[in-house]
């Protein structure tokens, strides 16, 4: 942890701390374990060069990005449950170890929770996990990915509120399940449910646990629609505004104090839009490795909710110029502060300056 105050302060800030006082009812004890534990398995999973970057998809997770964005292992949903909870999707068929390593995919999730600690209310409500295991062969799975998800699960400031596993096939019902119940810590076991039967009986079971139609995926027959490489985009949108101030101070220049929240966040964007529409004409393929739609980062697009900034911009709102690269302020930069403390500052060194 002292390593972590000397080499990269932004990521042991009060913010954080705060977050392992709450999960653990505000015992310092129990909070500065818990912390330790986080850090350990941090470097442990990342390795000691990358662990200390910041925890977004340009910094710490930036060799992953691709991955996660094409592969759909894990997406993090755009819409919660019915009471609230972040929806984590997992699709164990798609796993490919051949084409990179169990280490990849779980740095992946790792910054999937890290994207719902940040909210405040996701990360007391907890989260749960939907698994489709449909077309999952013995190939899709191992005993260090189930260590890697309850190393990972365990040492992060919040907590799974459900399991649900849909669609079963022989090899899940009578070899992966048995395997789970057995590894799984008694938490996650008592939590497991399994949904079976046609696509209606499914739903229709789905909903007694807050997971309605409209909260489930298409791939599973409900109505959310899942555009994960867009939800992608709009969060390294949003880490590029927190983590560039002068560019935030040049989008909301000119205007008329108070600002609505929702028309700030729409100028961000739209900065954040320009900047990563530069950046792509300078690097063929863009920041992520995949172009990027600037249509769905200016608001017209779908795919916001859970982690992601879903703004529409108005019309009246042109492309922001003249942003500054990344790293040229010399200014520190938002990593640490919410969108709405992010707001109220701008506001404030506009007053001031």
């Amino acid at each position: 942890y002292y390593r972590v105050v000397e080499r990269c302060p932004s990521e042991a800030g009060p913010d954080r701390t705060l977050r392992f006082l709450e999960a653990e009812n505000h015992d310092p004890k129990a909070a500065a374990v818990k912390l330790a534990k986080y850090w350990e398995a941090r470097v442990a999973l990342f390795g000691e060069d990358r662990a200390y970057l910041p925890m977004t998809l340009g910094g710490a997770v930036k060799e992953e990005a691709m991955n996660l964005a094409t592969r759909r292992i894990w997406q993090l949903l755009t819409a919660t449950d019915a009471a609230g909870r972040a929806i984590l999707f997992l699709t164990p068929s798609r796993r490919n170890f051949a084409e990179y390593t169990i280490e990849q995919e779980f740095i992946g999730l790792w910054y999937l929770m890290e994207t719902i600690c940040q909210d405040p209310n996701l990360r007391k409500r907890g989260y749960i996990i939907l698994t489709d295991p449909r077309s999952t062969t013995l190939q899709n799975g191992n005993k260090k990915s189930l260590q890697l998800f309850s190393l990972i699960t365990s040492v992060m400031p919040t907590s799974v509120k459900g399991m649900h596993m849909s669609y079963t096939n022989a090899i899940v019902t009578h070899l992966f399940i048995p395997v789970l119940k057995r590894l799984l810590p008694t938490e996650y076991r008592l939590r497991l449910k399994v949904h079976s039967g046609s696509t209606n009986e499914v739903l229709t079971s789905l909903s007694g646990y807050c997971l309605p139609p409209d909260r489930v995926p298409t791939d599973m027959g409900g109505l959310l629609v899942v555009d994960n490489p867009a939800w992608m985009v709009k969060r390294l949108a949003l880490e590029t505004v927190r983590q560039n101030p002068l560019m935030a101070s040049s989008a909301l220049a000119g205007l008329s104090l108070p600002v609505p929240v929702s028309t700030t966040t729409s100028l961000l964007v739209a900065a954040a839009a320009a900047h990563l529409q530069q950046q792509q004409q300078q690097q063929s393929g863009g920041t992520l490795g995949f172009p990027i739609n600037v249509a769905t980062l200016s608001g017209n697009g779908t795919g916001g909710g859970v982690g992601a900034v879903a703004p529409q911009v108005p019309a009246s709102v042109g492309v922001v110029s003249n942003i500054p690269p990344a790293g040229s302020n010399g200014t520190g930069h938002f990593s640490d502060l919410t969108d709405r403390q992010l707001y109220y500052r701008i506001v404030q060194e506009r007053q001031t300056n």
